[in-house]
């Protein structure tokens, strides 16, 4: 009977990823990335509520959520100096030194370009010789990964994407390269015309976000275990569509 017991303990601290220490969770993500993240936002934004939500899921608690640069979201993860940050694309250097969470909330990368100026990429060949926009903190993906790696492409880095999108309306840049969710926001921030600047046909990528925890952090496995957990109880109860729905999220 002992022996059956500890069985069952250990079946449902697993199925419950239970942390060994209950403490607050302390998280980083930026400010400037809505739909997904900003304070503005109700909830502080999708992906905001979706992290928090998925936590709750597994009994978890996120006592803290910091508001800072990218870089610095990513430097602490790194360190083990907060718990984690999101949200985040699966890179080749960023698996070196994290950990990353189960896929979520996939984003179709798109070339955006200004109407006017004859330049309009339908594929991987219409891209080398050209810059793009892409804010400090982004990751670069696809075949925008490829290209860079071959020294094919210029990368201009202002803070956030509505910075991208007066520069591709001032003609520094030939293209943005953006989700259609937030290229629609930062475009509307930005001030810029409609009609002035418009996606082309050329997908560049298709990738999800993530939770990522550094290598570093004592509990990094139990943590990402916990929201991976969560996460998967949102999906199965119908609650991650509803939030997904409330933030006007388009898959």
């Amino acid at each position: 009977m002992r022996r059956l017991s500890f069985v069952c303990a250990v079946l449902t601290g697993l199925s419950g990823a239970a942390l060994a220490d209950p403490a607050p969770l302390v998280l980083a993500t930026g400010d400037d990335y809505p739909p997904l993240t900003a304070k503005s936002l109700p909830e502080g934004g999708l992906a905001s509520e979706l992290v928090r939500r998925a936590f709750e899921r597994s009994g978890h608690k996120v006592g803290e959520l910091q508001w800072v640069p990218w870089k610095r979201a990513m430097e602490s993860a790194r360190r083990g100096a907060i718990d984690g940050t999101f949200p985040w694309g699966d890179t080749a250097e960023r698996r070196k030194d994290l950990l990353f969470s189960a896929p979520f909330l996939p984003f179709a990368q798109h070339a955006w370009i200004r109407l006017g100026t004859g330049y309009l990429p339908k594929s991987k060949t219409d891209l080398p010789g050209r810059s793009y926009c892409n804010p400090a903190g982004y990751g670069d993906f696809g075949v925008i990964t490829e290209l860079l790696a071959e020294g094919a492409l210029t990368r201009v880095t202002p803070k956030n994407m509505t910075a991208c999108f007066k520069m591709l309306f001032k003609g520094r840049i030939d293209m943005v390269i953006a989700t259609p969710i937030e290229a629609e926001a930062a475009i509307a921030e930005a001030g810029v015309p409609i009609g002035a600047v418009s996606r082309s046909g050329l997908e560049v990528d298709n990738s999800p976000h993530h939770l990522v925890v550094g290598k570093s952090h004592p509990r990094g496995a139990e943590i990402i275990a916990a929201f991976d957990a969560g996460l998967a109880k949102l999906e199965a109860s119908g609650e991650l569509v509803k939030i997904k729905t409330r933030h006007g999220w388009r898959d």
